[in-house]
């Protein structure tokens, strides 16, 4: 035990000695975690976001954006307050779970296949692994919410570039098309709304051209459409609300 312990110790040391980005430190702190306990391994947020992960996680951990584990399984982790192992988390099956709380926010989760249980050594190891990412996690935590903010300055920028017929396809386009990615045929969009075909094309090369989609020409069968920009349908929603579109 002595031995597992303090292996675990050296390789998050010789880790956190790297000169890596804060992003492939946490995913690395989750890996060590990982080897040391034999339990797939994610950090979190408080509200859900995925920060790190070290193996496989749960299928039906996660949620339909696959940033963030599902709701009501963030509910029951932020309950806990003190590192607790061998938990069932309801909506988390075939799985024995544990939660660690990361000092100044989030939590770790561990899970052991066909609820395999987890030792104390596993819960110790855990806490170390915790405590070493705890800094990280806030500097992670700031570099995603900096990220954040510049989407959301894009998408606000790149729609108040648009025409008021520009505005009316791309709702007309985000609406036939889900999970951020899709096919539309221009002419249907604009014959639907009473526009040339040009102002579809126009519309979409707009957004193309700053870095909020990717678009991919198949011919008679339209244009595939990818949002790459996660804050660019949350702006059109609030968009439409405003003009109650």
């Amino acid at each position: 035990m002595k031995e597992d312990f303090v292996s675990t110790m050296r390789n998050l040391n010789r880790l956190i000695g790297t000169h890596k980005s804060n992003g492939e430190l946490l995913n690395g702190i989750a890996s060590v975690i990982q080897e040391s306990t034999n339990a797939n391994t994610v950090f979190i947020e408080g509200n859900g976001r995925i920060l790190a992960v070290g193996g496989n996680l749960p299928k039906d951990l996660m949620s339909d954006n696959n940033e963030f584990i599902d709701k009501k399984v963030a509910v029951q982790i932020n309950k806990f307050k003190e590192p607790q192992i061998n938990i069932n988390l309801t909506g988390v099956e075939n799985c024995s779970s544990a939660v660690v709380p990361i000092p100044n926010g989030g939590s770790m989760l561990l899970f052991k296949d066909n609820n395999e249980e987890f030792s104390e050594q596993n819960k110790l190891s855990a806490e170390v692994g915790a405590n070493n990412a705890a800094w990280v996690v806030q500097w992670v935590k700031k570099e995603n919410q900096d990220n954040e903010d510049r989407e959301i300055k894009i998408a606000r920028a790149v729609l108040n570039s648009l025409s008021f017929t520009e505005i009316d396809v791309i709702i007309e386009v985000f609406d036939s098309i889900k999970n951020g990615e899709g096919f539309v045929v221009a002419s249907k969009i604009a014959d639907k709304n009473g526009y040339a075909r040009s102002v579809t094309v126009n519309a979409l090369r707009k957004l193309e051209s700053a870095g909020v989609v990717q678009t991919r020409s198949l011919g008679v069968k339209g244009t595939y459409i990818k949002v790459i920009n996660n804050k660019l349908c949350d702006e059109i929603n609030k968009f439409k609300k405003r003009n109650r579109v």
